[in-house]
C-alpha cells in the first residue's frame, strides 16, 4: 500500500513546494507587480475589497455568463 516510490514522491512534492514558497516570498513584490501588470487579479499586501466592489464584480460576471450562454453555438 505505501511503497518506497510513494515516500520519494511525497518528499519530492514537499521539497518542490517549499522551494516555490521560498522563491515567491523572496520575490513577492516583483511577482505581484508583474501579475498586476498582466491583469491577473490577486489579493495581497493587505488589500481588501469593499462589499460594493464585490457586488459590482459579481454582477459583471453574471452579465458575461449570460452573454456567453446567449451566444449561438458554432
Amino acid at each position: 500500500m505505501f511503497t518506497k516510490e510513494n515516500l520519494i514522491g511525497f518528499i519530492a512534492g514537499i521539497a518542490t513546494t517549499s522551494i516555490g514558497f521560498y522563491l515567491y516570498f523572496k520575490n513577492q513584490n516583483r511577482i505581484d507587480s508583474f501579475l498586476a501588470g498582466k491583469g491577473v487579479p490577486f489579493i495581497g499586501g493587505g488589500q481588501s475589497n469593499s462589499l460594493q466592489d464585490l457586488v459590482s464584480q459579481k454582477e459583471r460576471l453574471e452579465d458575461l455568463i449570460a452573454e456567453h450562454e446567449a451566444a449561438p453555438q458554432s
